[in-house]
């Protein structure tokens, strides 16, 4: 679940870099890749929660909360698109820089970079792998 949020936060900042290359240039993006941009976003804040649910993962919960702000900032930005007026630079940048933070912080606390418990009790999703196999008795049952 984390690895797929992961995918649809990178597909939507690579969706939104290219709205923002292209408002810096001067050109309209259209409404298709904004909307396209947000679902993707959205689907990763959905798929990251139902993976948080029942896990005591406090860096997971702030990361969806950083996650939460910026989607909140794209609303903004959304909303100033459908009255077609233009969008402040400030918080374009303010959007995407505080996404990329956020997605890189993803990617280490699943990939076991980030944790805030120092005695190894798992709170990574990395952690919670288990290395040993699975006796095929268990698997036939």
């Amino acid at each position: 679940m984390y690895l797929v949020s992961l995918f649809a936060f990178i597909s939507a900042a690579l969706l939104g870099t290219t709205m923002a290359v292209l408002h810096f240039r001067g050109i309209k993006s259209g409404m298709a890749l904004g909307i396209a941009h947000g679902l993707l976003g959205l689907s990763g804040i959905a798929l990251l929660t139902v993976g948080l649910i029942n896990v005591d993962a406090s860096i997971g919960w702030w990361i969806l909360v950083s996650f939460v702000i910026v989607a909140a900032g794209g609303f903004y930005l959304f909303s100033r698109q459908i009255k077609d007026e233009p969008w402040p630079a400030a918080v374009i940048i303010a959007h995407g820089g505080l996404a990329l933070v956020t997605i890189v912080g993803l990617g280490l606390w699943i990939a076991g970079g980030i944790t805030t418990m120092d005695d190894g009790s798992g709170d990574t999703p990395a952690d919670s792998i288990e290395n040993e196999p699975i006796p095929v008795e268990e698997l036939v049952q």
